[in-house]
């Protein structure tokens, strides 16, 4: 397959670097005919609750080749303010697989983990200053056989967003 670079120049910069929102959900084995893709895009995920988070971080990808085989090792780095002791058990996040959507700066939604899940590691601080960042950092990490793939919108594939807030206390087993 040639690539065609014809037709590409050096532009302006107009894109944003960052997350501002986080949809995690537990991984859950789904057949492969059950998640499907066109290219770099998900076309059919079957319907699943999602949970909505505002935050502050970044993602990123890195191919590699072992035995022929190409990978993407995914990451996801989320902060999270405001959530201890009010409604995340993270230790339900820590103990547990995910899959990741992020939503960038530039509107864009993808989601990480597709396949095989990511695992999650967390740490918390206060920070010294009132400044600094107080709350949670989350990183998610997972390998894929292809790059984290782009969602034209939540609703059309089946996502169900529940935001969470202070008065609904939840962990992540997900038995409503």
């Amino acid at each position: 397959m040639a690539v065609n670079l014809e037709n590409y120049a050096k532009k302006c910069k107009v894109t944003q670097g960052g997350i501002i929102k986080a949809y995690i959900f537990p991984f859950v084995f789904h057949k492969r005919s059950l998640i499907k893709d066109d290219g770099m895009s998900l076309i059919e995920f079957p319907n699943t609750t999602i949970f909505e988070f505002d935050t502050v971080g970044n993602y990123n990808q890195s191919s590699s080749v072992e035995s022929g085989a190409v990978s993407f090792e995914h990451s996801a780095n989320l902060q999270l303010s405001e959530v201890y002791d009010t409604f995340l058990d993270i230790n339900q996040l820590v103990n547990n697989d995910f899959r990741v959507i992020v939503e960038t700066n530039n509107k864009q939604l993808i989601i990480f983990g597709t396949r095989n899940g990511m695992s999650c590691s967390a740490s918390n601080a206060t920070g010294q200053n009132k400044s600094d960042f107080n709350g949670f950092s989350l990183d998610f990490r997972g390998k894929e056989e292809k790059t984290g793939l782009l969602i034209s919108s939540l609703e059309d594939l089946g996502f169900t967003v529940f935001v969470p807030n202070a008065s609904f206390q939840y962990t992540f087993d997900f038995n409503f």
